[in-house]
């Protein structure tokens, strides 16, 4: 099987930024799982050559010892300027650009091959528009898959496509659906990597007393777009109150140089009282070392960006219990009662006024979609007394932290770790090659609905429309720049745009007399590469019109 892995090149913070996101982590596990699959034997990468991420790409394999071999990078202007093809079983996208990259399987691909996308993120405002409804609109084929990381998402998505449909047939009398599949596959965690260690060791180099009960929160700082905790803090406070035994929150994830909402946290804390028992740690620690270091592991999240939550599976396999909130992909990962707790959520129908609100995201705050999720997680509320009581089983039960310390580990080893996550995705994307040759007698050229057509769209804008039959021939400033080859350039970027090369070949050919447009054709399949260059020539006084031909 081989895969063009598409999408992962654009994602710059998946291999620099300093916060914690679930989808870097895992879209980079899921690469290195790729490379060592058996069934895969080739990935294809596209980039521009050299480029930011790709080195950034290759420099995170090496260092996970990865074998390169099997891999591919192929630069996206050679394929364009060449009109290349590539042959290929699966189009596999992390970055869920299913308009560009359904596309480029039209356009670039000879066999068009199923596609598959990962979904991470399903509430962003735009949304709306810019994913759900192009979904329905775009050359999905049933061979092809969006891929959600729980039942949960799969939920939402199929709620958006109903929502959509429903109104397009009240306001357009129109059936429209979405044509692809909807898959679900969860996240991984690498279970030789996190495993249990032992606790005492892992104090001892964090410097945390070995009396002491842990709770560990690990995860992005953020009540826009994670969790609002200071329902936990008020927790906190019930905790420390009633018990004699001394109780720590680690609260761990956030980028030390830029600490954003960490003062008004802090400053919840002082008003608690708890300065004492609430401890900061940036994330250059090491994950392993702080997750085994803790008695039990806590996500309160409350907010819909939320799709799956990877940190409690690491919890989990380190064999860490876990204290979360009933919410999202979290009821499908933490067993209740038998891995952890799963405090039960609370919400309410109260958001019409930010649902059409075409003005809110206007506010200056951080993120785009910041006011209406800070504006909805905040009408989440958590259990608080059932959080407390969570927490204090663990605190005064041994052999029940115990027992949940070794279901956790084992529900790690037998559904999340990621040599069982990459089998389902060869698994999904084998059924979908045996689905895609189904429709090969039936496949009807693809029509592309967002292609701009700008030269139909603009045409009569020019005085005059030079037609492939027009004549052109060389201007002593065409002669000029063969003898002195001394192009001046507006922008260091144009060669990926103005292939001057090329323009040098057309001005050989006409040293020998005028030619017609479609004459060179030769020069370059991709003949509108060739139009351009002429265009650019007959533009800068290199080359003129010697017959008009519309």
């Amino acid at each position: 099987m081989s895969i063009i892995n598409l999408g992962l090149l654009d994602k710059k913070y998946f291999f620099y930024g300093k916060e914690v996101y679930g989808a870097s982590v895992a879209e980079k596990e899921l690469l290195k799982e790729m490379i060592k699959s058996a069934d895969i034997k080739n990935i294809k990468m596209i980039n521009t050559p050299n480029g930011f991420n790709e080195l950034a790409v290759k420099r995170f394999l090496k260092q996970q010892s990865c074998n390169l071999s099997n891999v591919e990078f192929i630069d996206k202007q050679s394929i364009f300027f060449n009109q290349n093809k590539v042959d290929v079983d699966i189009l596999h996208d992390t970055a869920c650009d299913f308009l560009k990259n359904t596309i480029f399987r039209n356009l670039y691909t000879n066999n068009r091959p199923p596609y598959t996308f990962t979904m991470h993120c399903a509430s962003m405002p735009n949304f709306i528009y810019d994913t759900y409804f192009l979904q329905l609109f775009t050359d999905f084929m049933p061979y092809d898959s969006l891929i959600c990381t729980s039942n949960s998402l799969k939920k939402v998505v199929t709620n958006y496509f109903d929502f959509i449909s429903e109104k397009l047939f009240r306001k357009l009398k129109c059936k429209i659906k979405y044509q692809g599949q909807l898959n679900v596959i969860p996240l991984g965690v690498d279970v030789n990597k996190f495993k249990p260690i032992d606790k005492k060791i892992c104090r001892n180099q964090l410097d945390i007393k070995q009396n002491v009960f842990v709770i560990l929160y690990y995860g992005r700082i953020s009540a826009l777009s994670k969790a609002d905790i200071f329902p936990l803090l008020t927790v906190l406070k019930r905790l420390v109150t009633k018990n004699q035994k001394e109780i720590h929150l680690y609260i761990c994830g956030y980028d030390a140089e830029n600490p954003k909402n960490i003062k008004g946290i802090q400053s919840k804390i002082t008003s608690l009282g708890l300065n004492n028992n609430v401890i900061f740690l940036d994330n250059n620690i090491d994950k392993t070392i702080m997750y085994n270091a803790a008695d039990c592991f806590t996500s309160p999240i409350d907010n819909i960006q939320e799709t799956f939550g990877i940190t409690p599976i690491e919890a989990m396999a380190c064999g860490v219990p876990q204290v979360v909130s009933d919410w999202d992909g979290y009821k499908e990962s933490v067993v209740n009662e038998v891995t952890g707790f799963r405090i039960p959520s609370y919400w309410c129908d109260c958001d019409k006024d930010i649902s059409c609100n075409p003005f809110i995201e206007e506010y200056d705050f951080e993120h785009p979609m910041s006011a209406s999720h800070f504006a909805l997680a905040e009408s989440v509320a958590l259990d608080l007394e059932a959080m407390e009581n969570a927490f204090q089983i663990l605190i005064d039960n041994d052999n029940i932290r115990n027992q949940m310390s070794q279901e956790s580990r084992r529900r790690a080893t037998d559904y999340y770790d990621w040599s069982i996550i990459i089998k389902r995705y060869v698994e999904l994307w084998e059924d979908l090659i045996r689905t895609k040759k189904n429709y090969l007698d039936i496949e009807q050229p693809a029509i592309n609905l967002f292609e701009n057509d700008y030269y139909n769209a603009f045409s009569h804008y020019a005085t005059a429309i030079v037609g492939p039959g027009s004549t052109i021939e060389i201007t002593p400033e065409g002669l000029d720049i063969l003898n002195n080859k001394q192009w001046t350039k507006i922008y260091k970027w144009q060669d990926h745009i103005i292939y001057l090369d090329l323009c040098e070949s057309i001005l050989h050919e006409l040293k020998n007399g005028s030619r017609t447009m479609q004459s060179f054709h030769a020069l370059n399949r991709n003949y509108n590469i060739v139009y351009r260059s002429i265009m650019y020539l007959i533009k800068h006084g290199f080359v003129k019109i010697s017959k008009l031909s519309g």
